[in-house]
This record gives C-alpha cells, sequence and structure tokens, in this order.
C-alpha cells in the first residue's frame, strides 16, 4: 500500500508540475512578444552606444552617451 501511496504522490506531483509550467508559459507569453517586438530597437541603442567613443575621463564622450540616454528615455 506504500508503494501506491509514494507513485500516487509522485503522478499528482508531476500533474501539479505540468500544470505549473502551463500557467507560467502562458504568462511569460505577452513578455516574450514584447521583448521581441522591443528587439531591434534596443539593437539600434546598444549599436548607437558603442559607436561613440568615451573613456572614464572623456568628457566629451560620456555627454554624448548621456544625451542618447536621455533621449531615449524621454521617447518612451
Amino acid at each position: 500500500m506504500k508503494k501506491l501511496s509514494t507513485a500516487a504522490a509522485a503522478l499528482l506531483g508531476a500533474v501539479a508540475l505540468l500544470a505549473a509550467l502551463n500557467a507560467a508559459s502562458q504568462t511569460a507569453e505577452p513578455v516574450l512578444a514584447l521583448a521581441k517586438k522591443e528587439k531591434p530597437a534596443l539593437l539600434e541603442t546598444l549599436k548607437d552606444l558603442v559607436s561613440i567613443e568615451s573613456g572614464s575621463r572623456d568628457i566629451e564622450g560620456l555627454e554624448k552617451i548621456s544625451a542618447l540616454v536621455a533621449d531615449r528615455l524621454k521617447a518612451l
């Protein structure tokens, strides 16, 4: 009888896990769709950022990066 209850508990656990995974994937779908939609803009911003010459003491470059980030955030 103990083996049967252990097997039943394992089966119930597996069913609960599958249900939770299904619910999580349905919840994540809108987030994934938004991430895919925003990916080109993100890549464009990264491209723009890395094309700016800026070292930690390069004030002009840091100001350009600051302005770029500020502009992108305002556009949101």
